[in-house]
Order: structure tokens, then C-alpha cells, then sequence
């Protein structure tokens, strides 16, 4: 949730914030991954509310989000982490409403 804070409410989206956010949702894709078949459910936000949902359907809601990201800023990768990222490559994506579909 840090990740989807931070990419969708921060001013300016530099290549180091893109990268820590890329970062953090493999870090949860791995987590998430230590329990499948353990019966555990994972809280998640989801659209506009809370759920909890299996690892495996977590892990492929982060794979969507980490693949629009990966497509927005990899023209981008390999400037300085300071680079500002065009706002018009961003095109108002955010990920907090990326599943108001499910």
C-alpha cells in the first residue's frame, strides 16, 4: 500500500521513486508467494475498499500493476534516479483505481 500512496499521490514521479515502488511490489509478489497452499489469506486494498484475497490472485494483481509501470518508465531506466518522469508518459496513470474492474 506504501507503493500505490506513493506512485499515485506524489508531484512528481522520479526514476528512483519508480524504482523503489517496482521494489517493493516484487518484495510483496515474494512474500505473497511464502504462502501459498498455507491457507492464509492477504489483507489487500483493492478499488476503493479492503479485502482479504488468495496469494495467488494478489500476486497476479501485483504482476498487472508492476507491467504498466514497467511499460511507463522503461524509456526511462536507464537516465539518473533523479530524473523526473514525463507527466504525459504517466497519462494520469494511478494504482490505486487500476482494479475497480474485479
Amino acid at each position: 500500500s506504501i507503493a500505490t500512496v506513493l506512485w499515485d499521490f506524489c508531484p512528481m514521479i522520479t526514476v528512483k521513486i519508480a524504482k523503489n515502488v517496482l521494489t517493493w511490489l516484487e518484495r510483496s509478489k515474494f512474500n505473497a508467494s511464502q504462502v501459498i497452499g498455507s491457507h492464509t489469506g492477504l489483507f489487500s486494498i483493492v478499488a476503493w475498499y479492503s479485502q482479504i484475497q488468495d496469494p495467488k490472485h494478489f500476486i497476479a494483481c501485483v504482476d498487472r500493476a508492476m507491467d504498466k509501470i514497467k511499460s511507463i518508465i522503461q524509456k526511462y531506466l536507464h537516465l539518473h534516479d533523479d530524473t523526473v518522469i514525463d507527466q504525459n508518459s504517466i497519462n494520469g496513470f494511478r494504482l490505486f483505481p487500476l482494479f475497480f474492474d474485479e
